[in-house]
């Protein structure tokens, strides 16, 4: 193993290991025994495997060389979706013909990511001839005209057998939609902490030299993150002899049909056995039909419980929506070749502690249940927690982790000890970006940064506190998608003057007078549709870079058409001030709150959700 992968020293403890995304994330949410120590490992997996001391201020240097008409070559170009959000339904794709035949890798949003052949330097050592291509899927559109996107570099691509150390690829991620830039580092960590199989990590910086047009150019601050491979698997299970998967769009086994029908969903990294398929199946139909007794009985022989409540309680405390868990993808699903039982990995982080604005608030983010950390129905995790005495069994190991994995101190300390030697790179990443001149994808419009990490373990430890004592159930997102959930951050935005994350009565009625003041023509009479549009518009800021390619979720059209639909009484096309005022301030009314005239985040959502739904 290499001997910098990075390593996290935890206080008393061992050491542990280290938009835009819109277009699928809508289409997904439209469519769809005890342990006794926070690290002690699952009864039929290895250890942990001993790690390398962390060696602070070590950041990896790696070079690409890439031929100018290979680096045309690899370009993300759009292909058409089979449908929408899911691409990769479609077979693999090539070169036009007459071109030389090369590989395609399809992203989930359609986009045709090209290998080509180039070098890379790691440490002084150069690699020659190997395979590059861009890797990720709302990271290539985040990125936008960004010369800094995310690699993949298979070292032996082309039949050539080469490792770095133990490895055979490397992951190189950018970290576009993650303003700390150690998202995935800190995450990781504390999967690994909490027993579960994690990659580990490692900072690098990257640099570009296509022929004479690029040379030698800093592209910045990268995660190197560890393949999920032969190695990982035998690194922490017997042989790694077992069915490694990476599904994509299934948040539930598969239970009717054939496997065929599921194999470019389930993308199994070797042709899978027929008693492995069977094995799939079976867990599928037992989730999905399965009795209660029965799946009492059996479901201990075919899920390792104890790994899946691991797995589930570091998700839910990382707040990490874009997963199995609500999302269907970025994550790794194993079958052992010697429990015969299925284990979960985690992959892919950068949206991970509350960076995710489909998924509510910052605040309701950083106060997302624990014991449902999804939205819409998820029958193995609600089944699961179902069985005698196993919700006790999960809490129990969440009080565990409160006191050790969990702890605010530790993380806090790992947290520093991460960020330390990345902060003067963290800012030289800004100024070169800005010096190129870069332009990325810009985000719905209404997008507010992700809360600092710091904020975020103050939150989420409270949040997990009050959830094991009873005093708060958590936040739950609504079970589809809702367009009142997604405004909340908007509108408190706007609407909360004095900026404490609440909206008094007062802020609400100013907030409809100013609304009121910018729509009124100079005879102060009814406004239709559009002068109504433009007194909601100057509540909302404007994106500093400018208006977003492609916005539904505008609050002031919401606001303007919904309000007009709602509170015309006569039916006109129009509203007075009265009919405005009056049907506005009848929201706030109807909303029971917990401080008089305040409303929450929870509280709004509650309103505006109810608000914005169609009329039957």
């Amino acid at each position: 193993m290499p001997a910098h992968w990075m390593v996290i020293k935890r206080p008393n403890a061992e050491p542990c290991y280290s938009f835009v995304r819109f277009f699928f994330l809508l289409s997904c949410l439209l469519a769809y025994q005890n342990s006794s120590t926070a690290a002690a490992p699952a009864k039929d997996k290895k250890p942990i495997p001993p790690r390398a001391p962390f060696s602070e201020g070590k950041i990896l240097k790696i070079h690409l060389d890439i031929p100018p008409k290979e680096y045309d070559a690899i370009q993300p170009k759009s292909a058409a979706p089979a449908f929408p959000g899911f691409p990769i339904f479609q077979p693999k794709s090539t070169e036009k013909p007459g071109q030389p035949a090369r590989e395609i890798h399809k992203n989930t949003f359609g986009m045709n990511l090209a290998w080509c052949k180039g070098s890379v330097t790691i440490e002084g050592e150069t690699f020659p001839q190997v395979g590059i291509r861009y890797k990720g899927n709302g990271t290539i559109l985040d990125a936008g005209e960004s010369i800094k996107k995310s690699f993949k570099v298979d070292l032996d691509k082309f039949g050539q057998t080469k490792k770095f150390k133990s490895l055979k690829s490397l992951n190189l991620h950018c970290q576009v939609a993650d303003p700390s830039k150690c998202r995935e580092v800190f995450g990781y960590g504390i999967y690994a902490s909490a027993g579960v199989p994690a990659p580990r990590t490692l900072f690098v910086e990257v640099s570009l030299s296509v022929g004479d047009r690029i040379k030698n150019q800093w592209l910045g601050l990268y995660t190197l993150v560890e393949p999920i491979d032969k190695t990982f698997l035998t690194a922490h299970f017997e042989d790694g002899e077992g069915l490694l998967m990476k599904p994509e769009g299934l948040r539930d086994f598969p239970f009717r049909g054939e496997f065929k029908d599921y194999e470019q969903r389930l993308e199994p990294k070797r042709v899978a056995k027929p008693d492995e398929k069977s094995r799939l199946f079976q867990v599928g139909k037992l989730v999905a039909q399965g009795s209660d007794q029965d799946f009492r009985d059996q479901i201990d022989s075919l899920v390792d419980l104890d790994s899946y409540l691991r797995f589930l309680a570091a998700t839910a405390f990382i707040s990490n929506p874009d997963s199995f868990f609500s999302l269907a993808h970025n994550y790794y699903l194993y079958l052992d070749a010697k429990t015969r039982k299925f284990y979960f990995f985690p992959w892919d982080l950068d949206r991970a502690f509350s960076n995710f604005f489909l998924s509510g608030t910052n605040n309701q983010q950083m106060d997302q249940s624990f014991l449902q950390p999804y939205g819409a129905e998820h029958k193995l995790t609600e089944r699961i927690l179902a069985l005698p005495g196993m919700r006790e069994r999960y809490l129990k190991l969440l009080g565990e982790f409160s006191q050790s994995t969990f702890a605010l101190s530790r993380l806090k300390t790992e947290l520093q000890t991460i960020n330390q030697p990345i902060q003067g790179l963290i800012e030289r990443d800004k100024t070169v970006a800005k010096a190129r001149g870069e332009k990325k994808t810009p985000g719905p419009g209404f997008m507010l940064p992700p809360p600092g990490l710091d904020l975020f373990l103050d939150r989420r430890t409270t949040s997990l506190a009050n959830q094991l004592s009873g005093r708060s159930e958590g936040y739950i997102q609504p079970p589809d998608f809702q367009v009142g959930a997604i405004l909340v951050g908007p509108v408190v935005s706007a609407f909360d003057t004095n900026k404490d994350e609440r909206l008094s009565r007062n802020e609400w009625e100013n907030a409809i007078q100013k609304t009121w003041n910018n729509s009124t023509t100079k005879e102060n009479g009814p406004v239709g549709l559009k002068d109504l549009t433009k007194g909601f518009e100057k509540l909302f800021a404007s994106p500093a870079n400018g208006p977003p390619v492609f916005n539904p979720f505008s609050p002031h059209q919401h606001f303007a058409e919904t309000s007009l639909r709602r509170f015309d009484n006569n039916a006109d096309g129009k509203l007075t001030q009265e009919e405005l005022t009056k049907g506005m301030n009848s929201l706030f009314d109807g909303i029971k709150t917990v401080e008089p005239n305040l409303l929450n985040e929870s509280e709004l959502c509650k309103m505006l959700i109810p608000f914005f739904k169609k009329k039957p």
